[in-house]
């Protein structure tokens, strides 16, 4: 041993074989940052590896015959004059066999040449991948899929009795898939549009033959299915792209979890291969390799975030909110149950609170998300911060990964039509519904929504038609079809078909929504009792639903009514004082509270000092971050004591600053500035402004605006003997209040008899 010792030493191989050791780390980091760059395929690093193994002995072997890393022996020394120059040198000894085998030239050309050749076997592998020739190649390449096409995903089954864990594998799969940039899933909301178009709404799984036939009528490209299946402590999991006609499986893949604690990432590993199979870029998938969990590394997390995202679309909603909020609190980094949460609240209008804190927790979480939601994320942050530009930025980055992408085509089309622009909101929205081979409810409801804020009467109502059709039991479409009446002027059809959308309601938010539509229908129409009557029922089911804010919003809603139909100042003092003690505001959360309502309240009742101090406490409780847009629509408030301290001017100029956010919240109040001021013409143009506004949702406006807007334009007619115009607005005014409360009957008594008196004099 200690001569074998010893001879390792005299021929260098520690040495030689250190100096290996970390050439081969170096050749592997390269390895792998080429593979990175360039997308390379799994194999090529781990066959690198196996090379330099396989090296390590030749190398080894070269040394030690060759002793050490010597390539010749040094001549020897002269050892007298007579040697010197006059006798030749001795001949070197004659090599061995093994010396002309084992030569450092052979080993470094036989490196160079083994990695030469993993270097082309790669580039052959990547040639055909991108071809479609072969094995190696892709779907897409094969011509068997598109750029962008859409799949389903089926449930995935079968194998395994936990039918929980195999809801949980389908979400995880769709949360990774929605990373790919080469396909799109159809998204649950789509699918079941599609599923009620073929009245199979109430399946309780979509199982492949279900997926199949969805994809055949809908025209979709693949079917995605996979199982769970059992496998001792472990599992075993699959998935197959099918063709959707031929039931043919274009790929499977599967993955291994030795136990439910890997099952987590064999669902990362499985949708990885899956996308790598349809053709996505090796580059792509790689540089994700950080997210392996993007979901959550917490599986229980994830079985209450799946089963609460499918409750919260249907009607157990509240439960589906609770389970969101568990899987939370099992992960307080979960970026996607925080981002599901804070949407479907921002969806409802409800607990301000909640939302914002979870829109803020999936906008701090956002590196665990994809791309796409990672921006939908930041597009939700930025926009309850106000930040408009920086909310469409991010829908433009979606847009940079799939130019059809439908939430951002109509997000954005949402944005521009809440800021009125609606020209430029169309296209956005009619990209959305084309680029959806399953048109979703909600673009197509925005459309309406930008036609008839155009003005395009006609055209919404075709659209409205074909909605109806495609998503008859539709919430969104049905709260459309009941506004598309008051949008258009027809107030008699608007209280049937309100009427008809809150007896329908199934679920305690659309009673809440209903009633809340169809209270401000019958104001409009003067029917101040039934509104105060509809409103406390809807107040009710908020308090019984633990939304205190949002019932206290309606029992404020009657105090809009005395100030601007009735002008009963005392009364709207007296409701707003029954209001605050049913409903005290330091025991509701401060975000939650209607700051600039109850500041706008407070001085148009004439309690400008009120209003002032509840400006200044806004301020004072609401953080920096939670107030968005706020401090601008707080000048409304601003504007209201201007106007009530007998300021006109100033208060038209703050509520025209308003105006590119909101066309419609200062311009009734600018009407009345202009009164105030005496200047009839130009209350006159803001009034038939008012009146002839294109809005979808104007009827919550006109609850309050419309009647006395209605009785002003005659008068101020009546008054420049423009008599024709006066009498078409006291006859709008009459068949508008025709069934208004007796404490309205003498306002259309008096506006019918000067209606009568006008058409006779012009006869």
């Amino acid at each position: 041993m200690k001569k074998l010792i010893n001879e390792v030493h005299r021929r260098s191989l520690w040495q030689v074989l250190g100096i290996y050791l970390g050439a081969s780390w170096i050749a592997l980091q390269v390895v792998n940052e080429i593979g990175d760059a360039v997308g390379l395929p799994e194999w090529v690093s781990p066959g690198a590896l196996v090379l330099l193994v396989l090296g390590a002995p030749v190398v080894l072997g070269t040394a030690f015959i060759n002793q050490g890393l010597k390539t010749r022996e040094p001549e020897a020394e002269p050892q007298s004059l007579a040697d010197a120059g006059e006798v030749p040198p001795p001949r070197p000894p004659e090599k061995t066999g093994a010396e002309k085998l084992f030569t450092w030239k052979r080993a470094m050309l036989g490196g160079a040449a083994a990695f030469a050749l993993l270097l082309v076997g790669a580039g052959i592998w990547m040639a055909m991948r991108v071809t479609g020739v072969g094995p190696a190649g892709t779907l897409v390449a094969k011509g068997l899929l598109e750029e962008h096409d859409r799949i389903v995903l089926a449930d995935f089954g079968g194998g395994t009795s936990d039918e929980a864990l195999a809801n949980t594998v389908t979400e995880a799969v769709r949360v990774d898939l929605a990373r790919s940039q080469v396909v799109r899933l159809a998204d649950p909301e789509m699918v079941s549009g599609a599923l009620r178009r073929m009245g199979r709404a109430d399946a309780e799984r979509l199982d492949e033959d279900l997926a199949r036939e969805l994809a055949q009528r809908e025209g979709l490209k693949a079917v995605l299915t996979g199982d769970v299946a059992p496998a001792g402590s472990g599992y075993v999991l699959t998935a197959s792209l099918i063709a959707p006609a031929t039931g043919e499986i274009l790929t499977s893949e599967r993955a291994t979890a030795r136990s439910e604690e890997d099952v987590i990432d064999a669902i990362d590993e499985l949708s990885k291969a899956v996308r790598e199979r349809i053709g996505e870029s090796l580059r792509t998938i790689r540089a994700e390799e950080g997210l392996a969990q993007v979901t959550t590394s917490d599986l229980e997390a994830l079985r209450l975030y799946t089963e609460g995202a499918q409750l919260v679309e249907g009607d157990d909603y509240q439960r589906g909110l609770d389970m969101l909020e568990e899987a939370i609190a099992r992960d307080s980094a979960f970026a996607m149950a925080h981002r599901k949460l804070g949407v479907e609240l921002s969806n409802r209008f409800e607990n301000r609170s909640r939302e914002l804190a979870a829109i803020e927790a999936a906008y701090r979480h956002r590196d665990r998300l994809s791309p796409r939601e990672r921006y939908l994320a930041e597009a939700a942050y930025h926009g309850r911060q106000g930040d408009t530009q920086r909310q469409i930025d991010a829908y433009q980055n979606m847009l940079d990964i799939d130019p059809e992408d439908p939430w951002a085509l109509n997000n954005l089309g949402g944005i521009y039509g809440n800021l009125g622009d609606y020209a430029t909101a169309e296209p956005y929205m009619e990209r959305a519904v084309q680029a959806d081979s399953l048109s979703s409810a909600l673009s197509i409801n925005n459309v309406i929504l930008v036609e008839v804020g155009q003005g395009k009467y006609e055209e919404a109502e075709e659209t409205l038609a074909t909605a109806q059709r495609r998503f008859p039991d539709e919430g969104r479409i049905r709260v459309s079809w009941a506004l598309l009446p008051s949008a258009k002027l027809q107030y008699d059809s608007a209280v049937s078909r309100t009427a008809t959308l809150l007896e329908d309601a199934s679920t305690p938010f659309q009673r809440s929504q209903a009633a809340d539509i169809y209270s401000a229908t019958v104001a409009a129409r003067g029917e101040l009792e039934e509104s105060e009557r509809i409103l406390a029922n809807a107040e009710q089911v908020d308090v019984d639903r633990g939304l205190t804010a949002e019932a206290f919003e309606k029992s404020l809603a009657m105090v809009w009514s005395d100030i601007q139909v009735l002008e009963d100042l005392e009364s709207a003092q007296r409701r707003f004082e029954a209001a605050l003690a049913k409903y005290p505001l330091d025991e509701m959360n401060p975000v939650d509270l209607p700051w600039v309502q109850l500041a706008r309240l407070s001085a148009l009742a004439g309690d400008i000092d009120r209003s002032s101090e509840l400006s200044a406490q806004y301020l004072e409780e609401i953080p920096e971050e939670s107030r968005g847009l706020g401090p601008l629509f707080m000048q409304l408030a601003e504007a209201d004591r201007s106007l009530r301290g007998g300021d006109p001017d100033t208060a038209i100029d703050l509520y025209r600053r308003v105006e590119d956010r909101c066309r419609r919240c200062g311009l009734y109040w600018i009407a009345q500035a202009h009164l105030a001021a005496e200047r009839p013409d130009s209350a006159i143009a803001t009034y038939t402004r008012l009146v002839d506004d294109n809005n979808l949702y104007r009827v919550y406006d006109d609850a309050g605006e419309l009647g006395p807007s209605y009785e002003r334009l005659a008068q101020l007619h009546d008054q420049r003997g423009e008599l024709e115009l006066a009498a078409r607005y006291y006859a709008a005014l009459v068949e508008l209040w025709a069934d208004a409360d007796e404490i309205l009957q003498p306002r259309v008594q008096a506006a019918d008899d000067r209606l009568q008196e006008i058409l006779r004099e012009i006869g």
